[in-house]
């Protein structure tokens, strides 16, 4: 649904709802995203993949607040998150979720 690849911007979501996606939720690389009191819900039996992925220097995603729910008896996924982002001496990156319903 969220896609950032821009490694000098960032995306700042407030009290977003994103809901049943065909794909992943969010995927960034090298970007910074920031998501606050949002909600996020989804099949979990529909997905084989991560749902969220983070990756390449600097990929940061901050998830403050709000609900992450996957309504299935028998999720498929292999993990809520596949977090590859690297922390260089320019950027820092990978996953901070505080506050979050999950």
């Amino acid at each position: 649904m969220v896609k950032g690849a821009n490694p000098d911007g960032s995306l700042h979501l407030d009290t977003c709802s994103f809901d049943y996606p065909s794909g992943k939720f969010l995927e960034i690389t090298g970007t910074q995203v920031f998501c606050t009191n949002c909600h996020l819900e989804g099949e979990g039996d529909a997905f084989t993949f991560s749902l969220l992925m983070i990756g390449v220097n600097g990929g940061t995603l901050v998830l403050k607040g709000g609900k992450f729910m996957m309504n299935s008896a028998t999720p498929n996924y292999p993990s809520l998150a596949d977090v590859q982002a690297s922390s260089g001496n320019t950027k820092g990156g990978g996953l901070l979720i505080e506050g979050m319903f999950l």
